[in-house]
């Protein structure tokens, strides 16, 4: 059940960084003047679609990086508060490389089967497009939070290693 609700939360906000790089690219199409309406097409077409375009796949490597920066915290939080020698063994004594390794491939395969095995993610995009005006602004701000206090922790954890 609660795993339900952490898969839940975490493609809320992989649905909120996709509608923001949305937002972006929405207001550069304001911006920049196009003289063909056919270079116009081509550019939006190639940027957004839930199924594969750029948008979707930025987005999904922003919740890598959220993911990663997540338990690169935790370990350096760890480290500085309970156990000084967790963060030594993770970085330090040229096992940099493969702890970064190992990282990423616990970040790749959680984001896999959180996010896209079987096209999860489609089904609670879905969902998220049905809610109230009100619930879309709330839950927006509620995914620029756990964004924006990951970077915070991420850079205090670092000030403190």
């Amino acid at each position: 059940m609660i795993m339900k609700k952490i898969v839940w939360v975490w493609n809320l906000i992989h649905y909120y960084i996709y509608r923001w790089f949305e937002c972006f690219d929405s207001l550069c199409l304001k911006i920049l003047p196009f003289r063909s309406k056919k270079i116009k097409n081509s550019i939006i077409e190639s940027q957004s679609g839930e199924k594969g375009g750029f948008n979707i796949t930025s987005s999904g490597r922003i919740m890598m990086l959220l993911l990663f920066l997540i338990f690169v915290t935790i370990i350096l939080f760890y480290s500085n508060f309970i156990d000084s020698s967790l963060a030594k063994f993770f970085f330090s004594g040229g096992k940099e490389k493969y702890s970064i390794l190992g990282i990423l491939g616990l970040v790749f395969t959680i984001n896999y089967y959180a996010l896209y095995k079987g096209d999860k993610y489609l089904a609670y995009f879905k969902e998220f497009k049905g809610f109230s005006k009100t619930q879309k602004v709330k839950f927006g701000f509620l995914s620029l939070s756990i964004v924006l206090i990951t970077l915070l922790l991420f850079i205090t954890s670092l000030s403190l290693f």
